[in-house]
């Protein structure tokens, strides 16, 4: 029952640093994990609008990921909440999309600018063939819809350099930075 009390803080620490990043003139945005509980939460919007202003960080400097489970379990709730970030210029991305209960059809009601695919088709896809067919038809269909596409768990130099074609836009994993 303590995850809201931790996202808080994982908030408000993130913030610290973006405002650290902003004194030293680093324009670098930062992702904040959030759970199923918190995107029901009819205060988060609030809530983190308070620290946006406390910390003086622009709002566009922070997105908010959230996994496909959580929006699904509770999609009008969610699309709710998740709408109120995004007119405040949060960033949403859907994280570890392609794993559990994928759907297509509650991406054209969230107010998403983001998709990460999960690492499971990522890791493998410098010689998984079907991952690059996943991951390339994931991309094309999130760029016509206007999302940023990152990959996640990449570990791969040549996965990296092969990224853009597949339609990836970011790379995340221990290949970047741990």
């Amino acid at each position: 029952g303590n995850i809201q009390q931790v996202s808080l803080w994982v908030l408000t620490r993130a913030l610290l640093q973006a405002r650290q990043w902003i004194a030293q003139d680093l324009h670098l945005n930062i992702a904040v994990n959030l759970s199923a509980r918190d995107i029901d939460d009819a205060d988060l919007p609030a809530r983190i609008a308070r620290l946006l202003e406390l910390h003086q960080v622009p709002a566009p400097w922070l997105t908010v990921e959230v996994t496909e489970r959580a929006v699904i379990s509770e999609p009008r709730t969610a699309s709710r909440i998740l709408g109120r970030l995004a007119d405040q210029g949060i960033g949403i991305a859907i994280d570890d999309f392609g794993v559990g209960q994928s759907s297509f059809a509650y991406l054209r009601h969230l107010p998403i600018s983001e998709l990460k695919i999960d690492q499971l088709f990522v890791r493998h896809l410098a010689t998984e063939a079907n991952d690059r067919i996943i991951v390339s038809g994931i991309g094309y269909i999130m760029h016509r819809l206007g999302f940023r596409v990152t990959a996640e768990g990449l570990e791969d130099q040549r996965a990296l350099e092969d990224l853009p074609a597949f339609g990836g836009d970011y790379a995340q994993g221990d290949l970047v930075a741990r």
